[in-house]
């Protein structure tokens, strides 16, 4: 008996499938991806919830109240399209991507055009947008649009009417954009009031930076596109907020005073439509004010609170204005206790009233203020949980205590009912693909909206690990996978991949889904390979000690902690000690890099893509916070460089990266490849003309082919 079990397991096992690179690739975000409902959404001000509906081949959307007590209805592409063509409008050939909805009315852009169908009326309006618009920034109250074309920003206001806030915008003075290269929560340029009579916008004044060639090579012959690119010790671009008046068709600037290089982020403005807040940080980024202005004249009132750090400050947050007041917002800060934690603010005062979050664990995002509780999101390292805090604003402030609204362990991204209480808990772990499920007020489970099956249930897939680890001073946990060969016998000897980035604001592990894996891991096991990532101290979601532990001295405790991960892997049996291999790209390419040499006994095979050589020749805004200025620490600097380490490589190395890279510029790698060559080591190397900082769409299957194979040659 015991043996035909044996052979049944065996013949189950062969039949089935072999992960592709083509499936991991190109289909693992749509068919070999679990099921999820498209444009889940609850309808503002109603207590109905919108997604699309499939049945057959015909798509739907399909509008449901909470409660379930009421009928369903259903809106067609066919009515959308009869509503389009009685306004003369062009029609649609699929369901329209919605940007935003409430009562009974939905918007959604087509063409130049912005949309409004209202389902109820059968009827649409219909507001033009000019052709080549960009960073279109849309104030749902007054259906204004403000706009950037060719660096100069206008508002398309409700009657189409065109008006020009600024004119002399160029490659040098740009208007309306994301600056400081995105970093500290910077994401967008303009900023409607309230009310939508005054637009808050950012003008970058670029002009001091030096020009960055990036080369078309498609051409004849080749051109070069000159971008701006502030390396770390050098001059950065210039940065004012304007604040444009509808009404008055003036525009006045902020008086914020200090150096022309601070950063000035996280706008956000008071309900009472007066008043404008900009987080002014320090280029040092050890020290911030949360600044108040007068919208009007720009006038600076007040500074509401400051904060200091001696290693950095990263504002990634404005601050949240509690709908409906005029005193008070909450503050997202690192320096609590050590990890993210919300503050109330007295706007009035300036005074933080009282703290709250989860001990011990960062709070990640604001998803709501309603009933006078605050709804948010927090992780304790490996799971993304809901909770919410009420505040009582009686005789004198109060937080009650915080209550954790999921406890499924996973990563959960709940969407919140601002009318009713009601939420929908949307959430994977690493053995359920996604449930999604409509809550009560009271935490309970309304109605199972989908159960996902496994998508990859017909696939010889290994099994995956998670590791708790140590770091080498024996207190700090470490977080690590491990996907074993399909197949696996541990009386075998495996070579082993470690996947690596180890670098800030990522974190590879966690207790969603395959536990954080994409399938190209899982390619490679398939394969025979054990493979192993491992998020090590500067990685996110960990609070600030062990964030802040690569304070100057980038790669140093990030290299100690894989070496951790490669010592795991030696202590298995069934781990080939003289076979393992390590790929990472962009940091994990520093990594890669730096582990190849600076521990030239760790890994026979390393494969860097897009890597940072020197930090010198990498963006102020992040390098400097992370490593202070290169006259600050030209010996951290020195250390990390590792161009220092070539005459230590032993194994193979391959090195890629991107021709029109714009983030990591090509001239790192080509520097390391200069340094190769003057001292006679040989390594290999690989460019892909044209792309940025990472290899995307249909070539990146030639990518991983590229790297798998190189790994199978020489690993």
């Amino acid at each position: 008996m015991t043996l035909c079990m044996g052979v049944l397991s065996i013949s189950t096992f062969a039949q089935l499938k072999q992960l592709s690179m083509e499936d991991a690739v190109l289909r693992q975000r749509s068919t070999l991806a679990p099921e999820r409902i498209a444009q889940l959404q609850w309808i503002k001000n109603s207590n109905a919830y919108i997604a699309v509906k499939k049945e057959g081949s015909q798509e739907f959307f399909l509008i449901s109240d909470a409660t379930h007590r009421n009928p369903d209805r259903t809106i067609s592409l066919r009515e959308i399209n009869a509503a389009l063509k009685t306004a003369k409008n062009d029609t649609l050939t699929r369901l329209p991507m919605i940007e935003g909805i409430a009562n009974s009315s939905m918007r959604f852009t087509l063409k130049n055009s912005t949309i409004y169908f209202d389902w109820i009326r059968a009827s649409v309006s219909s507001l033009q947008i000019p052709e080549n618009a960009e960073h279109n920034d849309f104030h749902e109250a007054t259906h204004q649009t403000a706009f950037v074309k060719n660096n100069n920003l206008f508002i398309s206001d409700g009657a189409n009417t065109i008006q020009t806030i600024t004119t002399d915008g160029s490659e040098d003075i740009v208007y309306g954009q994301s600056v400081h290269r995105n970093e500290y929560g910077i994401n967008k340029g303009t900023f409607w009031s309230p009310n939508g009579q005054s637009l808050a916008f950012y003008r970058m004044d670029q002009s001091m930076v030096t020009d960055y060639p990036i080369y078309h090579l498609d051409q004849k012959p080749a051109t070069a596109k000159m971008i701006k690119y502030p390396m770390a010790g050098m001059k950065s671009h210039e940065v004012r907020v304007g604040v444009y008046n509808t009404q008055t068709k003036k525009t006045v600037y902020l008086q914020v005073t200090g150096p022309k290089d601070q950063y000035l982020t996280n706008i956000s403005w008071n309900n009472d439509n007066q008043t404008i807040y900009v987080v002014v940080l320090n280029r040092e980024t050890n020290h911030l004010d949360v600044n108040a202005y007068n919208a009007t004249d720009g006038s600076f009132i007040k500074t509401l609170f400051s904060q200091n750090n001696s290693i950095w400050l990263e504002p990634t947050h404005p601050l949240y204005m509690l709908p409906n007041s005029t005193q008070w917002a909450i503050w997202e800060s690192a320096n609590y206790t050590g990890h993210h934690q919300y503050s109330l603010v007295d706007l009035k005062s300036g005074d933080i009233v009282t703290s709250f979050g989860i001990t011990g664990c960062d709070v990640l995002d604001i998803l709501a203020y309603a009933n006078n509780k605050v709804y948010y999101t927090w992780t304790n390292g490996l799971d993304i949980h809901l909770a919410c805090t009420t505040l009582s604003f009686a005789k004198k402030v109060v937080t009650t205590p915080t209550s954790k609204l999921t406890s499924i362990a996973g990563i959960h991204t709940p969407l919140i009912n601002e009318t009713n209480g009601y939420w929908i808990d949307q959430y994977s772990n690493a053995t359920t693909p996604r449930i999604v499920n409509v809550m009560t007020a009271a935490n309970k489970v309304e109605k199972n909206l989908l159960t996902a099956a496994n998508p990859l249930k017909d696939y010889a897939l290994g099994k995956t690990s998670l590791i708790y680890l140590k770091s080498t001073d024996g207190k700090t946990d470490l977080y690590a996978r491990m996907i074993l060969p399909t197949n696996f016998d541990s009386t075998k000897k495996y070579p082993s991949i470690t996947y690596v980035y180890n670098g800030p604001h990522v974190q590879l592990v966690n207790n969603g889904w395959l536990n954080g894996a994409d399938l190209w891991q899982h390619l490679m096991a398939e394969r025979g390979y054990i493979v192993f990532v491992l998020d090590g101290r500067g990685s996110d979601h960990r609070g600030l000690a062990f964030e802040q532990a690569i304070h100057r001295h980038l790669g140093d405790a990030e290299i100690a902690d894989q070496l951790q991960g490669n010592k795991y892997l030696r202590s298995l049996s069934y781990v080939d000690s003289t076979r393992m291999g390590i790929y990472g790209w962009s940091f994990g390419g520093f990594m890669t890099t730096s582990l190849m040499t600076r521990t030239p006994n760790a890994y026979k095979v390393g494969i860097c893509g897009g890597p940072v050589i020197d930090w010198n020749y990498y963006e102020v805004m992040y390098t400097e916070r992370y490593m202070d200025s290169p006259s600050e620490n030209p010996e951290g600097y020195q250390k990390a460089n590792t161009v220092n380490y070539i005459d230590n490589l032993k194994g193979k190395l391959l090195m890629i990266h991107g021709t029109s890279d714009d983030v990591v510029v090509w001239q790192n790698s080509l520097m390391y490849i200069q340094k190769c060559v003057e001292k006679g080591k040989q390594i290999d190397y690989f460019v892909y003309p044209g792309h940025l900082h990472n290899v995307m769409g249909k070539d990146r299957v030639h990518l991983l082919n590229k790297i798998s194979n190189y790994f199978e040659t020489n690993l």
